[in-house]
């Protein structure tokens, strides 16, 4: 198999930053991750740097697996340089709309998207489960991290794109045209991010900003490239 060079860097930088994560824990995560937006240690250059750092073994490697699979389908067919600007777009989209939501959340609960919190004693008062602010401490306190909102608009520009490409989904032995199965992963994903317990730690709004913005990252590049141009080939 032949690797793309942006895939190919994008996969070698996350691996670097997943053991430098590991090594210097917790340092890293409270400068590299996204924080919340008011939190002391916010910084813009989160918006894109989050997207390196994973979880887990498990989260880096379907992570890029994903990405190298589809990914460099999409780099074969715009170019090293449109995949890398998709991934940053990707990246910064899903990681604004799920500051959006982080933001509202807060701004339910206290009346400001912006309160003023003792970090130091609110994650004390989180620890020992401070049940009134609880919810609003573990958003405030949070921090997103993972490729998984570039990897939903790989697949949603890929569903796009190719949407008879039949795809094997692992617990269906048939194959699939990405369009629906893509499609029935974005209704899980929106399901999810409405009706999911208090206790999931999972970014699924950042799934669907990623999703949103590889389309329309997607469908600009087929117009200005293919529909555009049709009435001139007519």
């Amino acid at each position: 198999m032949s690797w793309t060079p942006a895939v190919r860097c994008i996969l070698w930088i996350t691996v670097l930053t997943f053991a430098l994560q590991t090594y210097f824990f917790p340092t890293f995560d409270q400068t590299f991750a996204l924080s919340y937006v008011a939190a002391e240690n916010f910084s813009v250059h989160q918006l894109i740097t989050y997207s390196f750092m994973h979880a887990d073994f498990w989260h880096l490697f379907f992570n890029m697996f994903l990405i190298v699979i589809f990914g460099m389908v999409l780099e074969r067919l715009w170019g090293t340089k449109r995949f890398l600007i998709f991934f940053a777009v990707t990246a910064i989209g899903a990681a604004l709309i799920q500051t959006g939501v982080n933001m509202y959340d807060v701004y339910q609960a206290t009346g400001t998207p912006f309160p003023e919190v003792n970090e130091q004693t609110a994650l004390l008062n989180y620890i020992w489960g401070d049940t009134k602010n609880g919810e609003f401490l573990g958003t405030f306190l949070s921090k997103t991290i993972g490729a998984s909102g570039v990897v939903f608009g790989v697949l949603v520009a890929f569903a796009y794109l190719f949407p008879r490409e039949k795809l094997y989904f692992l617990l269906v032995p048939i194959p699939i045209p990405a369009k629906w199965l893509v499609i029935a992963y974005v209704a899980l994903e929106a399901y999810l991010a409405f009706y999911a317990s208090p206790t999931d730690n999972i970014a699924h709004f950042a799934h669907l900003g990623g999703g949103l913005f590889g389309f329309l990252m997607a469908r600009w590049w087929k117009y200005v490239d293919v529909d555009r141009k049709l009435p001139q080939i007519r």
